[in-house]
């Protein structure tokens, strides 16, 4: 990440301090687009899976969620190539992430203080 900032632990987390308090919006905003996510890739609508994957791929870094970029990285790659196969599995590993990360800051965040 960026040496210049300062980071909060949150659980198992590590979360920017300037950050922290989009976080909760910033999560509710990707299990929305697990929904979509879990509809477009049962249509092989790779298109709109590439667009949704690039948009978390682009701001999980921001918010301390460098893993949620990679695995949507993973899901971008497997739609341009249209491999439904290495789609789904990487469709279940961001999901997995994104609930972990949810759970984890309801559980550990400031509002839980």
């Amino acid at each position: 990440m960026y040496e210049d900032h300062e980071y909060i632990n949150v659980g198992k987390l590590r979360i920017p301090e300037e950050m922290i308090d989009g976080v909760p919006i910033f999560l509710e905003r990707r299990i929305s687009e697990l929904e979509e996510l879990e509809s477009f890739v049962q249509k092989n609508n790779y298109a709109a899976i590439r667009e949704i994957t690039h948009k978390i791929k682009g701001t999980s870094a921001i918010y301390g969620f460098p893993e949620l970029g990679e695995l949507a990285k993973e899901m971008t790659l497997a739609a341009v190539e249209q491999d439904i196969s290495r789609l789904t599995k990487s469709y279940q590993q961001l999901k997995q992430r994104v609930l972990f990360c949810h759970e984890e800051f309801d559980e550990f965040g400031p509002q839980a203080a």
